[in-house]
């Protein structure tokens, strides 16, 4: 136990100088995906103390062909990267090219309609479609009665919550700052759609959730059943 604490020590302060994804089978700086991504250790083998695996993920918004291809691209793992004296473990880039494929086996979408108006900032807001898979939640809004030039500048957050059958409900985002949300990572966009102008949230839940167990979804006060 005590050895293997200390390769863990040892490698946890080791991380990527710069990680991306980009679509084909190389990396191209026109060609990448933009999203929330991160890189984070996963297990070290106590046997094999120079060997780590990382799990880099990333939450987008672009849709993808099924089967297309997809580069990772990781660059110079550095240790103690913030300290005062950091140190250069390996130099060079890796890609890594694989097929994108989707694995989510359970989804759940809901179409917005007129009703399903929310309170947001001091206007409303209108859902126009919703997104649950066991991975993550993907809410479209149309917030066009805010001020436009006030969107990028403003706190839009949406406070989600998910309705459990056993009446419990999961806190996805909140307004709370001292509330932890069911999130590990995520993305909030703006495009100008034919109605007026939406605000995508995409969030990635902390562990898969079963969709078996949801009733419904809180999008601020608003409630809306999924079943």
């Amino acid at each position: 136990m005590h050895s293997t604490s200390r390769v863990w020590q040892q490698i946890t302060l080791a991380l990527f100088d710069y990680f991306c994804f980009c679509e084909g089978d190389n990396y191209n700086v026109d060609q990448l995906i933009g999203g929330a991504i991160s890189c984070e250790l996963l297990e070290v083998n106590e046997s094999s103390p120079n060997i780590a695996t990382y799990v880099v993920s990333l939450v987008f918004d672009d849709a993808l062909e099924e089967d297309s291809k997809v580069t990772l691209s990781l660059k110079d793992l550095t240790k103690d990267p913030y300290s005062s004296e950091p140190k250069l473990l390996i130099s060079g880039v890796w890609s890594l090219t694989f097929q994108y494929n989707t694995t989510v086996t359970d989804h759940v979408e809901v179409e917005g309609n007129a009703d399903m108006i929310f309170p947001f900032i001091n206007t409303t807001a209108q859902v126009k479609s919703i997104e649950l898979s066991p991975f993550g939640i993907m809410v479209c809004a149309d917030v066009s009665s805010f001020p436009q030039d006030e969107l990028g500048i403003s706190d839009t957050t949406i406070a989600i919550r998910l309705k459990m059958i056993d009446g419990s409900e999961l806190t996805v985002v909140s307004h709370d700052p001292e509330q932890q949300g069911y999130t590990q990572g995520g993305s909030v966009s703006f495009m100008e759609e034919e109605y007026g102008t939406c605000q995508r949230v995409n969030l990635e839940f902390t562990n898969a959730i079963n969709l078996g167990k949801v009733m419904g979804v809180y999008i601020e006060d608003l409630y809306i059943p999924i079943k």
